[in-house]
């Protein structure tokens, strides 16, 4: 009992710490040890409270107690079934053999001809090439993958697999007619009732899968519409290019873009804008149709995981593992940003999983597979490219090339790879523009090898703690990447794996590219921080420690003569526990410590429209008293344009401090619900004649703040309005 108290007490001291000073507001905590801390120069310029001595030791204790303990074995890390003969049980016929192998010749003599012609006139390809690699792949695997299996399946499971279809797209629809207004398809509702009562029988019940993948859908898609998840600066560039798609565009122009890999900033290619503008499509241009490509490819991704998951470890801690990603806290809040990043996200799903079947089956279309999955890290969020390294390391240790048959199937990779990246090949700047972001774009850490070796020791240092806290809350992402009781298990999962090194292979590929993604997501970069715009690649083996982690939790209790019900019953209490908190830490405490950052002005007016919007008769206007040299008010329509708020014509005006006040100010001015809205960067000397006119009209000022020492503007209302003067 005494290793196992130990242990937890060692995992849960450094989580009490940090939730005592930024969960609970301990301003006191951050300097305790301070002196002993500051002792050594190094650690005192550190972004880390004093702390953090006591955090390593308990750390650095727990990894020695581990190493103590007899060599583990650990029943839930199992090898990877050996791989079968073929990757189905019968061939095609040869007639299907024939027209996929036709299918593929004419659609590789194509390649061949639009590549020739690329690398002449040195022009990127369009349409014909997709379509001719669309067509080669199409024709491999209608040579390869026997077609009596795939309708024997479909008529065993294809009513199950229609109707968790069915339900899956009700529970978006809902989301859409929650959050992106009046959408839902009520047309469909009877189809869609059917669908989730069929679900009820037994044999169509939904597996964990499902479940999963839905509750991340909901939790994800909270507060979506929420006015401080509004502004972070710069990615509405991404918005406006997928409005602009969508209006302008036509197909034969996407044709001449769908390889282009600088399309928004000269970094972004033109396929991010493509899924962005997907959504779009369907639920709109609306906040809700923009922000939810990155939350349906992070719920879309669980499942991927999960296939990735299950290949190397056992059922519960993969289970374990997937909820704790379904409800991660940073997921919850950085998905809400209408980036591109998360795209990243989803793309790793899908070539973790690609190399899982390929380790699995070692098939030839499965190789194929991994090649076109790592071929979509170069068409996203640049970031992605940082996960080949991984994937690659995990296809060595299961599958080296030392055999011609492996060297075929790793050849067969690149290859799948070098076709559908060859016409990025031809775009000089799109490689070019992969520097930034890295330290090579930073001229004081190319030239000075000390300054380089201290940002990457600093850099390692915070990565590593990452989890736990985070120097610099930033993008809505506050405290650490998983919540206290996750973060816990994260270290109690670390340890058992680095205990397990010597017996468990998948082990020695968790340390190894979890040390890895340190490196290259947490290091190479060229701030002073880890940016938290692509640590989210480091999400899975936080969720993979933590399912490992409470897994060893409960089989360690179980060892101790506790009942195996009762060991479950702790098993669920820990995660909901985790859930609980990270809803808490995604929401309310993000909102509360992003006051500061992101909550100005724009933030602020949005809360107000939308408040107005929801309150109903009489209808609410507001007229901004601005200078438009300052801020544009066009902004701030397009944005509640964006929420779906209707203040359009003379319900949002504007009164320029740079005119005369103009003759329709007297009359707003004593429409009781009308509200004026004085920017705090004009002078107060030329904002007085329209103070002064409020003033006559009975109008009443209060400052809106977004901190108790911070005004994002002044609100001038009629005084039985003061309640709008209240942030809720």
């Amino acid at each position: 009992m005494m290793p196992f108290g130990l242990a937890v007490v060692l995992a849960v001291a450094p989580s009490a710490m940090v939730f005592q000073q930024r969960w609970l507001g301990d301003a006191g905590m951050a300097n305790v040890f301070r002196e002993t801390w500051c002792s050594v120069s190094f650690l005192c310029a550190l972004h880390l409270p004093p702390y953090f001595g006591l955090v390593a030791l308990c750390w650095i204790t727990l990894v020695g107690l581990f190493a103590r303990l007899p060599d583990l074995s650990l029943p839930f890390m199992p090898r990877p079934a050996a791989p079968v003969a073929r990757e189905w049980p019968n061939l095609p016929s040869p007639r299907q053999k024939q027209v996929g192998r036709r299918i593929a010749v004419v659609a590789a003599s194509g390649l061949a001809v639009v590549m020739g012609r690329s690398l002449g006139a040195q022009e990127v390809p369009a349409w014909p090439y997709a379509l001719l690699l669309a067509g080669l792949f199409l024709g491999l695997l209608i040579e390869r993958i026997p077609a009596e299996p795939l309708r024997i399946a479909w008529r065993k499971n294809g009513g199950r697999l229609t109707a968790l279809s069915l339900a899956h797209l009700t529970l978006v629809a809902v989301l859409a007619g929650i959050y992106g207004g009046p959408v839902f398809p009520w047309l469909f509702l009877p189809i869609a009732a059917l669908a989730w009562v069929q679900l009820v029988r037994p044999a169509w019940r939904p597996g964990p899968t499902f479940g999963l993948t839905s509750l991340a859908l909901i939790l994800y898609s909270l507060h979506v519409n929420g006015w401080w998840f509004a502004v972070i600066g710069d990615e509405y560039s991404f918005l406006y290019r997928a409005i602009d798609l969508l209006r302008h565009d036509t197909l034969a122009s996407i044709g001449e873009n769908v390889f282009n890999g600088t399309a928004v900033y000269g970094q972004h290619p033109f396929l991010s804008t493509l899924l962005q503008a997907g959504t779009m499509l369907l639920f709109g241009p609306t906040s809700f149709g923009w922000r939810f490509s990155n939350i349906y490819l992070s719920a879309l991704a669980l499942p991927l995981f999960l296939v990735f998951f299950r290949t190397f470890i056992g059922l519960r801690p993969a289970l374990l593992a997937a909820f704790f990603l379904a409800g991660s806290s940073y997921l919850m809040s950085f998905g809400k940003i209408g980036y591109n990043n998360l795209q990243a996200y989803f793309v790793q799903a899908l070539v973790l999983a690609a190399v899982a079947r390929a380790i699995r089956t070692r098939g030839r279309m499965a190789y194929a597979g991994v090649g076109i999955a790592l071929a979509l890290c170069f068409f996203v969020y640049p970031a992605a490219m940082y996960i080949i390294p991984v994937a690659l390391l995990l296809l060595a240790l299961y599958d080296p090339p030392r055999s011609a048959a492996s060297v075929k199937r790793w050849a067969l990779a690149g290859g799948s790879t070098a076709l559908v990246v060859f016409p990025l090949l031809l775009q000089p700047d799109y490689w070019l523009a992969k520097i930034h972001g890295t330290m090579a774009i930073d001229p004081k850490l190319v030239g000075s090898p000390a300054a380089a070796s201290m940002h990457l020791v600093t850099n390692l240092i915070y990565a590593s703690f990452s989890f736990l806290y985070v120097p610099d809350e930033n993008h809505f992402v506050v405290v650490s990447y998983v919540d206290p009781i996750a973060a816990a298990l994260v270290v109690l999962g670390l340890a058992t794996v680095l205990r397990s090194l010597r017996r468990e292979r998948f082990a020695v590929f968790l340390a190894l590219s979890w040390a890895m993604l340190l490196v290259l997501v947490g290091a190479s970069h060229d701030r002073s921080t880890p940016p938290t715009t692509r640590m989210f690649l480091l999400l899975p083996w936080f969720a993979l420690f933590a399912g490992i982690g409470l897994e060893w939790v409960v089989t360690q209790l179980q060892a101790l003569g506790m009942s195996r019900p009762m060991a479950h019953a702790v098993l669920v209490s820990v995660a909901c526990g985790s859930l609980a908190l990270s809803v808490y830490q995604a929401y309310p405490l993000s909102r509360a410590r992003q006051a500061g950052t992101y909550q100005g002005m724009e933030a602020h007016f949005l809360r107000l429209a939308q408040r107005a919007f929801h309150d109903g008769d009489p209808p609410k206007r507001f007229v901004f008293v601005n200078d438009p040299d300052i801020w544009d008010v066009a902004t701030q329509r397009a944005m509640i344009a964006l929420y779906g708020v209707p203040l359009d014509g003379d319900r949002l005006r504007e009164a320029r401090v740079n005119q005369v006040v103009p003759s329709w100010f007297d009359e707003a001015a004593a429409e009781p619900n009308t509200f004026f809205v004085e920017n705090p960067r004009v002078t107060p000397e030329r904002v007085r004649p329209f103070v002064l006119r409020l003033q006559a009209k009975g109008k009443v000022a209060c400052p809106i703040h977004n901190t108790p020492d911070h005004v994002v503007f002044t609100l001038w209302h009629s005084p039985e309005l003061a309640s709008y003067c209240t942030v809720p």
